[in-house]
């Protein structure tokens, strides 16, 4: 029987698009759950692209191409109710924390669960949740999450490229925050931006959060160096600066099969290639375990 232990929640975080946030709680998520772990997607952004890894219905832009005969506002509304697919998901939660049982829904992988965000509904979140001042704004889904403390082993939270109240919820339920960052000058002060605003997040609601830095769609070779000389200058100026807070899993560039996974919505880490080692080397870092049989 495995020993009980307490939930972790994980947040990935970043202010900077295209660093493969959304892949990695995808595969991070799909990791811990091939592992036995009991765990919780929840997809807090507004593009609602973590769900679509696991959507039954047809995709957003073929829907509306069925819908293209109708005048253009009643294409997007038709189109829109259309894809419809979860009658409860991230955003009623937040508008309700106590009915965050009936927006969990079982995925295609086994002891993978979904809260999923679509119909970009979450847009409207921040504002209402401002508007409704009969609940506390920022510590919804920490209330949300104490329902499920002893049903699930991990949460993974997918949130969007903004700090918004959404993101300020996310953080504060957090126990972690992983923070993917990609080779670039322009990634670095996007990373400078995200650990600004968790810190200020900390201070100003006083959370005890702890955060790791990710290295993603780096050109790695078979022995841990890089193929560029700028890669492996950023790898050692990041390992100075933030020694203890760098995560020693490096998610590699292959960008074919990472762009073949989320066309035909296939969750990496299940493929026998390169990157979905590196998604498995993460996993067991994180649980400090090794592979499972």
């Amino acid at each position: 029987k495995k020993e009980e232990m307490k939930m972790k929640v994980i947040s990935l975080l970043s202010m900077k698009g295209g660093t493969a946030k959304t892949t990695t709680a995808v595969n991070l998520a799909a990791g811990l759950a091939n592992n036995g772990l009991k765990t919780l997607l929840i997809d807090a952004d507004a593009q609602g692209n973590a769900t679509a890894y696991f959507s039954k219905e047809k995709d957003y832009l073929t829907s509306l191409v069925d819908n293209s005969e109708l005048p253009y506002r009643e294409a997007m509304q038709s189109t829109i109710a259309s894809n419809k697919e979860y009658a409860f998901d991230t955003y009623e939660v937040l508008m309700e924390p106590s009915c965050i049982k009936e927006a969990i829904y079982p995925t295609k992988v086994e002891q993978l669960y979904i809260m999923p965000s679509q119909n970009h509904k979450l847009i409207l979140a921040d504002k209402n949740i401002t508007l409704d001042t009969k609940k506390p704004q920022q510590t919804r889904f920490k209330k949300a999450l104490r329902e499920l403390r002893h049903e699930f082993d991990y949460v993974v939270i997918d949130n969007a490229p903004t700090s918004n109240t959404v993101t300020i919820n996310s953080l504060i339920a957090s126990d972690l925050i992983i923070i993917p960052v990609k080779p670039g000058g322009d990634e670095i002060e996007g990373l400078a931006s995200t650990i600004e605003d968790v810190e200020t997040i900390k201070d100003n609601f006083d959370v005890e959060v702890d955060f790791k830095i990710l290295l993603t769609m780096f050109h790695k070779k078979t022995d841990g160096t890089f193929n560029r000389k700028t890669e492996n200058q950023e790898y050692d100026v990041l390992h100075q600066i933030f020694e203890k807070q760098m995560l020693n899993s490096v998610i590699r560039y292959q960008d074919g099969i990472v762009t073949k996974s989320s066309i035909e919505k296939q969750i990496v880490i299940n493929t026998s290639t390169k990157v979905s080692d590196d998604y498995k080397a993460l996993v067991n870092e994180l649980i400090g375990g090794e592979d499972k049989e």
